[in-house]
Protein backbone atom coordinates (compact mmCIF):
# COMPACT_ATOMS: atom_id res chain seq x y z
CA UNK A 1 0.00 0.00 0.00
CA UNK A 2 1.60 3.27 -1.07
CA UNK A 3 0.26 5.95 1.41
CA UNK A 4 1.08 8.80 -1.33
CA UNK A 5 -1.72 6.86 -3.50
CA UNK A 6 -4.67 8.00 -1.09
CA UNK A 7 -7.22 5.33 0.16
CA UNK A 8 -7.99 2.06 -1.88
CA UNK A 9 -11.23 2.40 -3.22
CA UNK A 10 -13.62 -0.03 -1.45
CA UNK A 11 -15.19 -2.08 -4.33
CA UNK A 12 -16.83 -4.69 -1.63
CA UNK A 13 -20.45 -3.51 -3.62
CA UNK A 14 -19.32 -5.36 -6.56
CA UNK A 15 -19.39 -8.31 -4.48
CA UNK A 16 -22.92 -9.15 -5.88
CA UNK A 17 -22.04 -9.18 -9.36
CA UNK A 18 -21.58 -12.59 -10.11
CA UNK A 19 -24.91 -13.57 -8.25
CA UNK A 20 -28.70 -12.95 -9.56
CA UNK A 21 -30.72 -10.42 -7.70
CA UNK A 22 -34.32 -11.16 -7.34
CA UNK A 23 -36.23 -7.39 -7.36
CA UNK A 24 -39.57 -7.97 -5.62
CA UNK A 25 -42.80 -8.21 -8.28
CA UNK A 26 -46.46 -7.41 -7.95
CA UNK A 27 -48.56 -10.75 -6.55
CA UNK A 28 -50.69 -12.66 -8.82
CA UNK A 29 -53.77 -11.96 -8.52
CA UNK A 30 -55.34 -14.85 -6.64
CA UNK A 31 -58.75 -16.36 -7.67
CA UNK A 32 -60.22 -16.39 -4.06
CA UNK A 33 -58.51 -13.80 -2.77
CA UNK A 34 -59.25 -9.90 -2.54
CA UNK A 35 -58.46 -9.32 -5.81
CA UNK A 36 -61.22 -10.23 -7.68
CA UNK A 37 -63.21 -9.98 -4.44
CA UNK A 38 -63.31 -5.76 -4.77
CA UNK A 39 -65.38 -5.70 -8.42
CA UNK A 40 -67.71 -8.71 -6.87
CA UNK A 41 -68.37 -6.90 -3.81
CA UNK A 42 -69.22 -4.02 -5.55
CA UNK A 43 -71.10 -5.40 -8.46
CA UNK A 44 -73.32 -7.28 -5.47
CA UNK A 45 -73.63 -3.83 -3.87
CA UNK A 46 -74.85 -2.55 -7.17
CA UNK A 47 -77.16 -5.50 -7.88
CA UNK A 48 -78.83 -5.44 -4.31
CA UNK A 49 -79.24 -1.23 -4.18
CA UNK A 50 -81.30 -1.73 -7.98
CA UNK A 51 -83.17 -4.47 -6.30
CA UNK A 52 -84.14 -2.27 -2.91
CA UNK A 53 -84.92 0.70 -5.11
CA UNK A 54 -87.21 -1.40 -7.20
CA UNK A 55 -89.19 -2.50 -4.49
CA UNK A 56 -89.03 0.67 -3.11
CA UNK A 57 -90.86 2.40 -6.49
CA UNK A 58 -93.15 -0.63 -6.69
CA UNK A 59 -94.32 -0.27 -2.72
CA UNK A 60 -94.36 3.67 -3.62
CA UNK A 61 -96.75 2.68 -6.18
CA UNK A 62 -98.95 1.04 -4.87
CA UNK A 63 -98.88 3.09 -1.84
CA UNK A 64 -99.96 5.72 -4.18
CA UNK A 65 -102.74 3.44 -5.95
CA UNK A 66 -104.31 2.47 -2.62
CA UNK A 67 -104.31 6.23 -1.66
CA UNK A 68 -105.97 7.18 -5.42
CA UNK A 69 -108.88 4.11 -4.88
CA UNK A 70 -109.35 5.08 -1.38
CA UNK A 71 -110.15 8.80 -2.51
CA UNK A 72 -111.96 7.47 -5.47
CA UNK A 73 -114.18 5.76 -2.86
CA UNK A 74 -114.69 8.47 -0.92
CA UNK A 75 -115.84 10.88 -3.34
CA UNK A 76 -118.28 8.35 -4.74
CA UNK A 77 -119.67 8.51 -1.12
CA UNK A 78 -119.60 11.63 -0.39
CA UNK A 79 -121.81 12.09 -4.21
CA UNK A 80 -124.27 9.21 -2.32
CA UNK A 81 -124.24 11.16 1.20
CA UNK A 82 -125.22 14.62 -0.32
CA UNK A 83 -128.00 12.96 -2.33
CA UNK A 84 -129.51 11.26 0.44
CA UNK A 85 -129.27 14.64 2.34
CA UNK A 86 -130.74 16.46 -0.68
CA UNK A 87 -133.57 14.05 -0.61
CA UNK A 88 -134.19 14.69 3.11
CA UNK A 89 -134.16 18.65 2.61
CA UNK A 90 -136.63 17.96 -0.48
CA UNK A 91 -138.92 16.12 1.89
CA UNK A 92 -138.81 18.96 4.43
CA UNK A 93 -139.82 21.47 1.86
CA UNK A 94 -142.31 19.33 1.06
CA UNK A 95 -144.07 19.76 4.78
CA UNK A 96 -143.43 22.58 5.05
CA UNK A 97 -145.19 23.88 2.11
CA UNK A 98 -148.20 22.01 3.48
CA UNK A 99 -147.26 23.55 6.89
CA UNK A 100 -148.11 27.07 5.55
CA UNK A 101 -151.39 26.23 4.14
CA UNK A 102 -152.64 25.09 7.77
CA UNK A 103 -150.72 27.61 9.23
CA UNK A 104 -152.49 30.38 7.67
CA UNK A 105 -156.03 29.11 7.02
CA UNK A 106 -158.30 27.92 9.77
CA UNK A 107 -160.18 25.48 7.46
CA UNK A 108 -158.53 23.35 5.12
CA UNK A 109 -161.23 21.06 3.25
CA UNK A 110 -160.33 17.72 1.67
CA UNK A 111 -160.65 18.72 -1.21
CA UNK A 112 -157.91 21.56 -0.61
CA UNK A 113 -155.59 19.43 0.84
CA UNK A 114 -155.75 16.49 -1.83
CA UNK A 115 -154.35 19.53 -4.43
CA UNK A 116 -151.96 20.75 -2.41
CA UNK A 117 -150.50 17.54 -2.07
CA UNK A 118 -150.49 15.94 -5.21
CA UNK A 119 -147.59 17.84 -6.73
CA UNK A 120 -145.57 16.65 -3.53
CA UNK A 121 -146.26 13.50 -4.19
CA UNK A 122 -145.93 13.47 -7.87
CA UNK A 123 -142.41 14.92 -7.26
CA UNK A 124 -141.33 12.69 -4.60
CA UNK A 125 -141.75 9.39 -5.26
CA UNK A 126 -140.39 8.22 -2.33
CA UNK A 127 -143.17 9.24 -0.33
CA UNK A 128 -146.02 7.25 -0.33
CA UNK A 129 -148.91 9.10 1.36
CA UNK A 130 -149.13 12.93 2.81
CA UNK A 131 -151.84 12.69 5.83
CA UNK A 132 -153.29 15.89 7.86
CA UNK A 133 -154.04 14.62 11.99
CA UNK A 134 -155.63 17.55 13.66
CA UNK A 135 -155.50 17.84 17.81
CA UNK A 136 -159.01 17.25 18.87
CA UNK A 137 -160.28 17.91 22.67
CA UNK A 138 -162.33 14.54 24.21
CA UNK A 139 -165.26 16.81 24.20
CA UNK A 140 -165.53 17.55 20.50
CA UNK A 141 -164.50 14.24 19.36
CA UNK A 142 -168.50 13.42 18.07
CA UNK A 143 -168.80 16.66 16.15
CA UNK A 144 -164.89 15.42 14.05
CA UNK A 145 -166.02 12.26 13.82
CA UNK A 146 -169.26 12.99 11.52
CA UNK A 147 -167.77 15.64 9.93
CA UNK A 148 -165.56 13.71 8.55
CA UNK A 149 -167.79 10.78 7.80
CA UNK A 150 -170.10 12.59 6.03
CA UNK A 151 -166.90 14.19 3.82
CA UNK A 152 -164.24 11.83 3.24
CA UNK A 153 -165.67 8.54 4.44
CA UNK A 154 -168.71 7.29 6.19
CA UNK A 155 -168.67 5.19 9.21
CA UNK A 156 -165.54 7.00 10.21
CA UNK A 157 -164.36 6.91 13.72
CA UNK A 158 -161.16 7.30 15.88
CA UNK A 159 -159.27 4.30 16.13
CA UNK A 160 -156.11 3.51 18.41
CA UNK A 161 -153.80 0.61 17.54
CA UNK A 162 -154.80 -2.58 19.40
CA UNK A 163 -152.14 -5.46 19.55
CA UNK A 164 -149.01 -5.92 16.95
CA UNK A 165 -151.23 -5.59 14.02
CA UNK A 166 -154.75 -4.22 14.66
CA UNK A 167 -157.08 -1.54 15.44
CA UNK A 168 -160.18 -1.00 17.77
CA UNK A 169 -162.40 1.73 18.58
CA UNK A 170 -160.75 4.76 20.37
CA UNK A 171 -161.63 5.13 24.05
CA UNK A 172 -162.27 8.22 25.65
CA UNK A 173 -159.39 10.22 26.30
CA UNK A 174 -158.43 14.22 26.74
CA UNK A 175 -157.33 14.99 23.69
CA UNK A 176 -156.54 12.90 20.22
CA UNK A 177 -154.35 13.17 16.61
CA UNK A 178 -156.52 11.35 14.36
CA UNK A 179 -155.68 11.13 11.01
CA UNK A 180 -158.22 12.78 9.48
CA UNK A 181 -157.17 13.51 5.76
CA UNK A 182 -154.16 10.90 3.89
CA UNK A 183 -153.33 11.34 0.29
CA UNK A 184 -153.89 8.57 -1.66
CA UNK A 185 -156.69 7.35 0.53
CA UNK A 186 -157.38 4.73 -1.68
CA UNK A 187 -154.28 2.92 -1.02
CA UNK A 188 -153.98 3.73 2.87
CA UNK A 189 -157.95 3.35 4.01
CA UNK A 190 -157.36 1.04 7.21
CA UNK A 191 -155.38 3.87 8.60
CA UNK A 192 -158.06 6.92 8.65
CA UNK A 193 -158.85 7.59 12.12
CA UNK A 194 -156.14 6.36 13.35
CA UNK A 195 -155.04 8.12 16.72
CA UNK A 196 -151.08 9.28 16.49
CA UNK A 197 -151.45 9.19 20.37
CA UNK A 198 -151.80 5.39 20.85
CA UNK A 199 -149.05 4.41 18.24
CA UNK A 200 -145.62 3.50 18.71
CA UNK A 201 -144.12 6.65 18.13
CA UNK A 202 -145.26 8.63 20.82
CA UNK A 203 -141.92 9.57 21.89
CA UNK A 204 -141.28 11.28 18.93
CA UNK A 205 -144.81 13.14 18.67
CA UNK A 206 -144.15 14.52 21.77
CA UNK A 207 -140.67 15.61 21.00
CA UNK A 208 -141.77 17.04 17.12
CA UNK A 209 -145.34 19.11 19.49
CA UNK A 210 -143.14 20.45 22.81
CA UNK A 211 -139.39 21.39 20.14
CA UNK A 212 -140.95 22.57 17.15
CA UNK A 213 -139.01 20.07 15.10
CA UNK A 214 -139.49 17.50 12.35
CA UNK A 215 -139.04 13.83 14.22
CA UNK A 216 -138.47 10.79 12.53
CA UNK A 217 -140.33 7.48 13.82
CA UNK A 218 -138.41 4.27 14.16
CA UNK A 219 -139.24 1.42 11.59
CA UNK A 220 -142.76 0.97 11.98
CA UNK A 221 -145.23 -1.07 10.16
CA UNK A 222 -147.78 0.57 7.99
CA UNK A 223 -151.82 -0.44 7.14
CA UNK A 224 -152.55 -0.36 3.70
CA UNK A 225 -155.20 -1.50 1.34
CA UNK A 226 -154.56 -5.52 1.37
CA UNK A 227 -151.08 -5.48 2.91
CA UNK A 228 -148.58 -4.28 5.61
CA UNK A 229 -145.73 -3.28 4.64
CA UNK A 230 -142.13 -1.56 6.95
CA UNK A 231 -141.93 1.71 6.62
CA UNK A 232 -140.80 5.54 8.12
CA UNK A 233 -142.78 7.86 9.22
CA UNK A 234 -142.03 11.67 9.14
CA UNK A 235 -143.82 14.19 11.86
CA UNK A 236 -143.92 17.92 11.57
CA UNK A 237 -145.92 19.68 13.99
CA UNK A 238 -147.97 23.15 12.94
CA UNK A 239 -148.98 25.62 15.02
CA UNK A 240 -151.24 28.46 14.53
CA UNK A 241 -148.11 30.54 14.04
CA UNK A 242 -144.88 29.75 12.57
CA UNK A 243 -142.48 29.35 15.23
CA UNK A 244 -139.42 31.36 15.43
CA UNK A 245 -135.97 29.72 14.74
CA UNK A 246 -134.53 28.44 18.23
CA UNK A 247 -137.46 29.51 20.51
CA UNK A 248 -139.74 26.44 21.92
CA UNK A 249 -143.34 27.10 20.06
CA UNK A 250 -146.05 28.18 23.05
CA UNK A 251 -147.96 24.49 23.97
CA UNK A 252 -151.11 26.40 23.42
CA UNK A 253 -150.41 26.90 19.25
CA UNK A 254 -150.08 23.61 18.10
CA UNK A 255 -152.97 23.01 15.81
CA UNK A 256 -151.81 19.04 15.19
CA UNK A 257 -149.18 17.28 12.64
CA UNK A 258 -148.44 16.84 9.22
CA UNK A 259 -147.28 13.56 8.26
CA UNK A 260 -145.20 12.06 5.48
CA UNK A 261 -144.76 8.47 5.04
CA UNK A 262 -142.27 6.56 3.24
CA UNK A 263 -142.09 2.51 2.41
CA UNK A 264 -138.92 1.31 3.79
CA UNK A 265 -138.20 -0.51 0.88
CA UNK A 266 -138.80 2.38 -1.71
CA UNK A 267 -137.13 4.79 0.03
CA UNK A 268 -133.50 4.92 -1.26
CA UNK A 269 -134.32 3.68 -4.47
CA UNK A 270 -137.23 6.43 -5.53
CA UNK A 271 -136.17 9.14 -3.59
CA UNK A 272 -135.17 12.41 -5.56
CA UNK A 273 -131.45 13.01 -7.09
CA UNK A 274 -130.52 9.47 -7.19
CA UNK A 275 -130.01 8.06 -4.10
CA UNK A 276 -129.09 4.13 -5.24
CA UNK A 277 -125.76 3.33 -4.87
CA UNK A 278 -124.53 2.02 -8.31
CA UNK A 279 -121.13 0.22 -7.50
CA UNK A 280 -122.01 -0.07 -3.96
CA UNK A 281 -123.53 -2.08 -1.08
CA UNK A 282 -125.45 -0.01 1.53
CA UNK A 283 -126.12 -0.50 4.99
CA UNK A 284 -128.49 1.37 7.29
CA UNK A 285 -127.60 1.54 10.98
CA UNK A 286 -130.16 3.02 13.61
CA UNK A 287 -128.28 3.89 16.57
CA UNK A 288 -130.97 6.25 17.90
CA UNK A 289 -129.84 5.91 21.93
CA UNK A 290 -134.18 6.06 22.97
CA UNK A 291 -135.38 2.94 20.36
CA UNK A 292 -132.13 1.84 18.38
CA UNK A 293 -133.59 -0.75 15.93
CA UNK A 294 -129.64 -1.77 14.85
CA UNK A 295 -129.59 -2.37 10.90
CA UNK A 296 -132.83 -1.56 9.38
CA UNK A 297 -131.52 -1.68 5.58
CA UNK A 298 -129.78 -3.40 3.17
CA UNK A 299 -129.79 -1.31 -0.22
CA UNK A 300 -127.93 -3.38 -3.14
CA UNK A 301 -126.19 -2.58 -6.02
CA UNK A 302 -128.41 -3.17 -7.74
CA UNK A 303 -131.40 -1.28 -6.43
CA UNK A 304 -132.97 -3.60 -4.33
CA UNK A 305 -133.60 -2.30 -0.67
CA UNK A 306 -133.68 -5.51 1.07
CA UNK A 307 -135.43 -5.00 4.89
CA UNK A 308 -135.55 -8.54 6.38
CA UNK A 309 -132.79 -11.24 7.10
CA UNK A 310 -129.80 -8.31 7.52
CA UNK A 311 -125.92 -8.52 8.62
CA UNK A 312 -124.59 -7.43 11.55
CA UNK A 313 -122.17 -4.14 10.84
CA UNK A 314 -119.12 -6.81 11.49
CA UNK A 315 -120.53 -9.26 8.95
CA UNK A 316 -120.90 -6.95 6.14
CA UNK A 317 -118.03 -4.09 6.30
CA UNK A 318 -114.91 -4.96 4.56
CA UNK A 319 -111.52 -3.29 4.66
CA UNK A 320 -112.75 -0.85 2.20
CA UNK A 321 -115.92 0.29 3.51
CA UNK A 322 -116.17 3.96 4.11
CA UNK A 323 -118.79 4.16 7.42
CA UNK A 324 -120.72 7.42 7.63
CA UNK A 325 -122.20 9.01 10.03
CA UNK A 326 -126.32 10.45 9.30
CA UNK A 327 -128.32 12.02 11.53
CA UNK A 328 -131.45 12.18 10.19
CA UNK A 329 -134.85 14.45 11.94
CA UNK A 330 -133.89 13.40 15.65
CA UNK A 331 -132.54 10.21 15.21
CA UNK A 332 -128.93 8.82 14.79
CA UNK A 333 -128.19 6.43 11.74
CA UNK A 334 -124.92 4.93 10.01
CA UNK A 335 -124.12 4.59 6.46
CA UNK A 336 -121.96 1.45 6.00
CA UNK A 337 -121.12 1.79 2.40
CA UNK A 338 -119.16 -1.31 0.95
CA UNK A 339 -117.81 -1.15 -2.74
CA UNK A 340 -118.72 -4.14 -4.62
CA UNK A 341 -115.99 -6.17 -6.56
CA UNK A 342 -116.54 -4.78 -10.02
CA UNK A 343 -116.62 -1.57 -8.74
CA UNK A 344 -112.87 -2.10 -7.06
CA UNK A 345 -111.23 -3.71 -10.42
CA UNK A 346 -112.81 -0.87 -12.58
CA UNK A 347 -111.53 1.74 -10.06
CA UNK A 348 -108.11 0.33 -9.77
CA UNK A 349 -107.40 0.17 -13.32
CA UNK A 350 -108.37 3.86 -13.23
CA UNK A 351 -111.72 3.89 -15.10
CA UNK A 352 -114.61 6.05 -14.27
CA UNK A 353 -116.55 5.67 -11.77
Amino acid sequence: MNPAAGPEPDDSHLADRGRTISLPQPAAPDATGSGFARPALIAGLVFIGGVISAVAVHLALQKSDREQLAARINVAVDNRVSALRAATRSYEDSLHALRALYTFSDDVSYAEFVGATRDSLGRYPGISALEWAPLVAGSDRARVEAEIGRTVRSGYHFIDRAGASGFARAAEAREYLPLIYIEPLADNQPALGFNLLSGTSHQEITLSRTQGRIMLSRVTQLFMEGSTSNGLVIYCPVYGQLPEPGVLPPRENFRGMLIAVSRLDRFFTEAPDRIAAVGYDLLVIDHTPRNADGPIALHGENGVTRIADLPTPEAFATPDSVRVPFPIWGRTWELIFRPSEAWMKAASRRQPY
